[in-house]
């Protein structure tokens, strides 16, 4: 929904669903994580999957993120043209395309590849000669997420290896994420896993020096476990970016960062059409179903009980039964990269003003 609305807007008169942002909470959400970056002697480098926003961006730099962790290509190229140079693309180099693209960027930006196979590595090398360009590149390794990433040990230094006898390319270290959360995963079962990864990260720095190979760069933590990033003694650099925002899984994660709620979903009361059930305007269309379910603020009796694409079905309680047709509720946000993606902008307000517009690039968008 491409919602008309202008600054100084009563949040009242906001046609719903919309995607709001709580300014005062995101500011003070922006300026904790950065600090506590900065007092562990990290750097912060943050994913751009929860927001997909220039004008995020720019208060992220200017808070001082190095630069930011991207899905892909396509949108890092975004990001470079407001002249954001230091862009980590986690998307692997395969396919001409893309592998053009990121050569391009080369031209513009200083973007730093990751691969977990010599095939990707040498394909890309090949294109940065044709092109006359160099490109960072950081060997991913897997960390216990059991996905992408080459295997610790041997793989790995041999990977690290080949990709510092290519030209075109310029080895810069390693990344590994270890996973997302199970839930009601206890802190202690956190810590175990990430110290497992970080023990990893660690050796396959370690052997790198040893080797002669550069490691400058140790990347990896993302917001669930963003406490035990701060300490971890191998990584130089953390991309935690959705605790800008804190959805719903991360709100339960036993480690969270201290961070308020920021985000939510604005919704209006369409239909009561029992005494203990209520309608609302949004659905799976507007707030991406995941394993999380949304909760209703300043509700707390009222659950959802059925999704549709454009329903919520709401089972009420005995204080939620007040709710009548035309109020507003707001939900929380279950799956904070897949709904940003469902909507074009965010709106940010100011207690119940709204004072700013920032547009979503990437909706719909793939490269």
């Amino acid at each position: 929904m491409n919602t008309v609305v202008l600054p100084g807007d009563p949040k009242s008169e906001v046609q719903t669903p919309a995607l709001c942002l709580n300014l005062d909470s995101f500011e003070a959400n922006l300026q904790r994580t950065a600090s506590a970056v900065r007092a562990a002697g990290k750097q912060w480098r943050p994913n751009s999957k929860s927001h997909q926003s220039l004008d995020i961006a720019k208060r992220l730099i200017h808070a001082g993120a190095i630069g930011l962790t991207c899905g892909c290509v396509a949108e890092a190229q975004i990001f470079a043209t407001q002249s954001i140079r230091d862009l980590l693309i986690t998307q692997l180099p395969v396919g001409n395309r893309r592998i053009r693209q990121l050569a391009e960027l080369c031209k513009i930006a200083d973007p730093i590849a990751t691969c977990d196979h010599y095939v990707q590595a040498e394909a890309l090398s090949q294109e940065c000669q044709r092109q006359g360009v160099r490109c960072r590149a950081l060997v991913e390794i897997n960390v216990g997420l059991e996905r992408t990433g080459a295997r610790p040990g041997r793989d790995t230094i041999e990977l690290a290896r080949g990709i510092d006898r290519l030209p075109g390319l310029i080895l810069s270290g390693i990344m590994g994420i270890e996973g997302n959360r199970v839930p009601g995963e206890s802190i202690e079962d956190i810590d175990r896993k990430m110290g497992a990864a970080s023990g990893i990260l660690a050796h396959s720095r370690d052997i790198f020096l040893q080797n002669g190979l550069c490691c400058g760069i140790v990347s990896g933590v993302g917001t669930d476990s963003f406490p035990q990033g701060l300490r971890s003694e191998s990584l130089t650099e953390i991309q935690a970016g959705s605790i800008l925002f804190r959805d719903e899984p991360t709100s339960k994660s036993a480690s969270r960062h201290d961070a308020s709620p920021t985000l939510t979903l604005l919704s209006t009361v369409i239909s009561r059409p029992g005494f203990e059930r209520a309608v609302l305007d949004a659905g799976t269309d507007w707030l991406a179903a995941g394993t999380a379910t949304p909760t209703i603020k300043d509700w707390p009796d009222a659950r959802v009980l059925r999704q549709y694409a454009e329903h919520l079905v709401l089972e009420l309680g005995p204080c939620s039964r007040e709710l009548r047709i035309g109020d507003q509720v707001e939900l929380t946000i279950p799956h904070l990269a897949a709904t940003v993606a469902l909507h074009r902008q965010f709106l940010g307000f100011r207690q119940h003003q709204l004072e700013a517009v920032w547009p979503i690039f990437t909706r719909g968008f793939s490269g």
